[in-house]
């Protein structure tokens, strides 16, 4: 049984398209997933299609909203996390104990972040905080 420290290092390439790994979530070298319908992850990570008809590209709001964002930033692992679990079989049956234990961890952390995660724009489309 893998330990939620045993999750994988995700690398997303999505802004490269002549790269050999475009689309692909990465584990290191290794591919976990390829990313077959690119609307759909990007949604999985809170953007929306009235983002898309207000001009804001899908990598300025992942950029605007979890990487400047270092509160947040575990919030974009998470759901590249569910998106992974709900659409790779391969990561589920690889990684499935210790996603669930991050899963718990993340909780707790969402507990005790409280304020920081009210105060989200992703805060309806976040499973976690509709509980």
């Amino acid at each position: 049984m893998k330990d939620s420290k045993d999750l994988p290092h995700l690398n997303v390439i999505l802004n490269s398209p002549n790269h050999q790994n475009y689309r692909q979530i990465m584990d290191g070298d290794k591919s976990l997933h390829y990313i077959k319908n690119v609307n759909e992850f990007y949604y999985a990570l809170g953007y929306t299609t009235d983002m898309a008809k207000a001009m804001v590209m899908p990598d300025e709001f992942v950029w605007d909203e979890y990487i400047n964002n270092s509160g947040y930033s575990v919030c974009l692992q998470k759901h590249i996390l569910d998106y992974l679990n709900k659409n790779s079989p391969a990561f589920s049956e690889s990684y499935g104990d210790a996603y669930k234990q991050f899963e718990e961890a993340h909780n707790d952390a969402r507990i005790a972040r409280g304020e920081a995660c009210a105060g989200c724009r992703l805060r309806e489309l976040c499973e976690d905080a509709k509980e």
